[in-house]
């Protein structure tokens, strides 16, 4: 039996089919995190750099006020005031002091009206006398002048207010300015009690030498002195008190009765 015609088949591999995904849309989820982590970032270090630029300004600022405050307590600081003399309270002075730590130069005073005291001897007054400019005041240094007595000063009709200013040049050339006001009024009511110090005994001792000076040999301001032997004297005073007492014994003064005698009478035997 004839075959039939025999057919062959051969095998093709099948091509393996490859799929490549193209995109075309938005951005995934990873480049949105990316993308924030980014932003993030630069803000954090924008953040860091402006509190960085706010702390060294501030810190600029601090030593700034620093220094000024360390120049401004070493600046002097120039006073005037009205206050009672150390001869005696009811002596006023005018007083002008530097309380700074350095010192005061071209001092100058201005005051409304100005300060005048009272003359009893011409009766008038006289201006009162500053130095203006005062070249240098050092640290602590004071200028103090006589003003005028109280007592005078407030029955009299001078101004009992006076306000100005004190101008003088600190460090670094500053021009600095304190206020003044002297007022009178304040020590109108006012009442102490009087210490004695050095300045009396110095006083004391003056109007000794004063006197000592006129002590002369001769004259009535001649100086006379005494000595005295008080057991001598204690002696005699009482010899004369026992010599008077003798004087006036009653028993010693009386005399005999007329006629009688101070024989005794014999008698007869």
């Amino acid at each position: 039996m004839p075959f039939a015609d025999s057919v062959l088949f051969t095998a093709t591999p099948t091509p393996t089919a490859t799929i490549e995904v193209i995109s075309t849309g938005g951005p995934s989820i990873t480049d949105w995190i990316g993308a924030v982590a980014t932003g993030v970032t630069a803000l954090v270090a924008v953040g860091a750099l402006v509190f960085a630029w706010q702390q060294v300004r501030e810190a600029r600022t601090t030593r700034n006020q620093a220094a000024a405050a360390e120049i401004a307590r070493a600046q002097p600081y120039v006073v005037m005031v009205l206050e009672p003399s150390g001869a005696d309270d009811v002596l006023l002075d005018i007083v002008l002091k530097n309380y700074g730590p350095t010192a005061a130069r071209n001092v100058f005073v201005e005051l409304e009206p100005w300060p005048m005291r009272v003359d009893k001897y011409i009766n008038d007054s006289l201006r009162v006398g500053l130095p203006t400019p005062i070249p240098v005041l050092g640290p602590g240094q004071e200028f103090r002048t006589y003003w005028d007595n109280g007592l005078t000063y407030m029955k009299s009709d001078l101004p009992k207010r006076h306000e100005g200013s004190v101008r003088f040049e600190g460090l670094g050339g500053v021009q600095l300015e304190s206020p003044v006001v002297l007022d009178w009024s304040i020590y109108e009511e006012r009442r102490w009690v009087q210490v004695r110090t050095t300045h009396d005994a110095a006083k004391a001792l003056i109007a000794i030498q004063d006197e000592v000076k006129r002590w002369s040999e001769g004259g009535r301001s001649g100086l006379s002195v005494v000595t005295r032997d008080g057991d001598a004297m204690d002696a005699r005073a009482e010899a004369e008190y026992k010599e008077r007492m003798h004087e006036y014994d009653p028993s010693e003064n009386l005399a005999p009765p007329e006629g009688s005698s101070n024989e005794e009478p014999h008698q007869g035997s």
